[in-house]
């Protein structure tokens, strides 16, 4: 599976439980919450959508998109923990905690393609005529 398709599925699948939250907020009349998680759902559904000219721009910025799910995930499970609804918790906070790995694993495991720099030392040097070709007499 290509590197792309594979971060998009991940923002796909962390949005659809983001937005799982969202309308279980929303239920409970929590507007506010339930606008910050439905925010964070669509961000995240933009990031899977435009995930290759997001790459193309920005090196790193899967690592933080991952982070921010992550967080949003975790802080649902904690949610679902003052609710009381034990399965919903043990899904947010185990899909959380992959995402915390994931984005660790995505620092350690990245490197950037492009072809570094060589400094100015190893550049290589004007060619100078040998001094007996100046025509000196």
């Amino acid at each position: 599976m290509k590197r792309i398709t594979l971060t998009q599925t991940t923002h796909l699948v962390g949005s659809t439980l983001i937005l799982i939250h969202a309308f279980s907020s929303l239920e409970d009349m929590e507007l506010k919450a339930a606008a910050g998680y439905f925010c964070i759902a669509i961000f995240a559904l933009l990031v899977a959508g435009l995930d290759k000219f997001i790459a193309k721009r920005f090196n790193q910025a899967d690592i933080a998109f991952f982070l921010l799910q992550a967080v949003t995930l975790l802080y649902s499970a904690w949610d679902y923990k003052i609710e009381s609804n034990i399965v919903l918790f043990y899904t947010m906070a185990i899909f959380g905690s992959l995402y915390f790995i994931l984005s660790f694993a995505s620092l350690v495991l990245s490197h950037n393609h492009k072809k570094p720099h060589r400094s100015r030392r190893h550049r290589s040097k004007r060619r100078v005529k040998h001094p007996s070709t100046y025509g000196v007499l």
